[in-house]
């Protein structure tokens, strides 16, 4: 995650890993997709997300890593918790 904090974001999921990234569904308002990653020496997988518009712009809130059956959700406070068997 620090390699994103001098952009000012932390993320697992670096931009420079995904490899795909696919809506599955969406409305005006809430979208469901994939995306696909590789960490060289880290981790290679797929999550799915969904996301959906808050104050006029997409908002990641939840994605599902099934391999691991963990999900890490955006909560009301803004900051991100796992739920499932971490």
């Amino acid at each position: 995650m620090s390699l994103s904090r001098s952009k000012g974001y932390f993320s697992i999921i670096q931009p420079e890993y995904i490899t795909e990234c696919k809506i599955t569904n969406s409305t005006d308002d809430a979208a469901q997709g994939k995306v696909t990653f590789n960490a060289p020496q880290l981790s290679v997988g797929t999550a799915t997300f969904e996301a959906k518009k808050y104050m006029g712009k997409w908002r990641i809130e939840q994605f599902l890593l099934p391999s691991r059956k963990i999900s890490v959700v955006l909560g009301d406070d803004g900051v991100w918790q796992f739920e499932g068997d971490d």
